[in-house]
């Protein structure tokens, strides 16, 4: 505890660590949905390729995916 500061010591490096903890988790689920959007999108269009008979596009869609 300083003069500039009425928290313990210990109560700052807990309430750090917390905060470290929830941007860790905060990015792990940015993540999964970044591939959530990801799929959403691959299936949107191989639904619309395939409806509109276009099969080029759908191959190429997919072998994207691939790699």
């Amino acid at each position: 505890m300083t003069a500039a500061n009425l928290f313990p010591e210990s109560i700052l490096q807990i309430a750090q660590e917390q905060a470290a903890n929830a941007t860790q988790e905060a990015q792990k689920i940015q993540l999964k949905a970044d591939k959530a959007t990801r799929i959403q999108k691959l299936l949107e269009n191989i639904t619309m390729f395939a409806i509109r008979g276009w099969i080029l596009h759908l191959l190429n869609v997919i072998n994207k995916e691939k790699t």
